[in-house]
């Protein structure tokens, strides 16, 4: 019922070869305060760290996020962030039928709560409404080992709420026809970024 396909990014394998990027194959122990150090001891210092994880996140690199985990993986705001988790946030942990744009809707939520453009209920707002949603996919999907990580089943009201985060109408295709008989399509965003209507948390 799955499919996948690999993408690369540009020039990658001709900057590898070059050397500009460096391969390590091994797992993250633990942070420093410059970088990161791998399961076979060497040290390496980042600007940046992206923890491609899959949907298997064990954290084990973050020991102290563990109390936030349960048997199905860990239960997110909006599948992004966790209101005690601060200054971290979790990108993929949304796929559904239409996972590009869930993700890079999710992106896009990411960034306007950095730049403090959303205005988020309080923190046990958020629990609650957590906690909500790992019932409902509790009681309801049974087929998901990480269906914590999935907005699947309901992925139109998943983007329904982002949108009506951002400011954006969620209404993609123009007509009340299209919207009831038609599926969405990646296309039917194209235009999503120039309609960001979202202030500041300050106004």
């Amino acid at each position: 019922m799955r499919s996948a396909f690999l993408v690369i990014p540009q020039n990658f394998v001709k900057y590898v070869k070059q050397g500009k990027i460096k391969l390590h194959e091994s797992k993250i122990k633990d942070f420093t305060p410059t970088g990161v150090t791998l399961d076979n001891g060497k040290q390496l210092n980042v600007d940046l760290i992206v923890t491609a994880t899959g949907y298997n996140a064990d954290m084990n690199m973050l020991p102290q996020f563990k109390h936030y985990l349960r048997e199905d993986g860990i239960h997110l705001y909006r599948h992004l962030v966790h209101p005690d988790i601060k200054d971290l946030a979790f990108v993929g942990f949304n796929h559904s039928f239409m996972h590009i744009p869930c993700v890079e809707l999710g992106c896009y939520w990411i960034i306007q709560n950095i730049q403090g453009k959303l205005k988020l209920p309080s923190r046990e707002q958020q629990l609650a409404s957590i906690e909500e949603e790992r019932k409902f996919k509790e009681a309801n999907i049974q087929f998901e080992t990480t269906r914590s990580a999935t907005v699947g089943p309901r992925f139109h009201s998943y983007i329904d709420q982002l949108c009506d985060d951002f400011g954006v109408s969620g209404y993609r295709k123009g007509n009340i026809i299209g919207e009831i008989a038609f599926p969405w399509y990646g296309s039917d965003f194209k235009d999503f970024k120039k309609q960001l209507k979202v202030k500041p948390k300050s106004q």
